[in-house]
């Protein structure tokens, strides 16, 4: 799917947000023991389970952690996207798994 970013994108807001396809959740949904996805399908929050974070713990690498908050956004094809906090990308999902995320991001025109 692509699409131009900087016709939905204020110039404050370069830097801020990113744009991503919905099945870029997929890997997560697939993992219930490890991540939660918490949404009203207007906006949410993908977050490391508890007991995921635990094992995280035991083997020192909390630092794999994510809690990164999205929201949604209607293209003018009618196809909704995931609207991702940038500041969380880059402070709150060091996890190895993020480059699941990245690989759903829609092309920038």
């Amino acid at each position: 799917m692509e699409f131009n970013a900087a016709e939905f994108e204020k110039p404050a807001a370069k830097g801020i947000i990113q744009y991503f396809e919905q099945a870029a959740l997929a890997a997560y949904l697939d993992q219930p023991n490890k991540y939660a996805i918490q949404t009203d399908y207007f906006e949410g929050r993908i977050v490391t389970t508890d007991a995921y974070y635990r094992e995280l713990k035991v083997t020192n690498r909390t630092d794999e952690y994510i809690d990164v908050r999205f929201g949604y956004r209607t293209l003018k094809s009618g196809e909704l996207a995931l609207v991702v906090w940038v500041p969380d990308l880059v402070e709150r999902s060091t996890h190895i798994g993020l480059e699941r995320l990245s690989s759903g991001g829609l092309r920038m025109g």
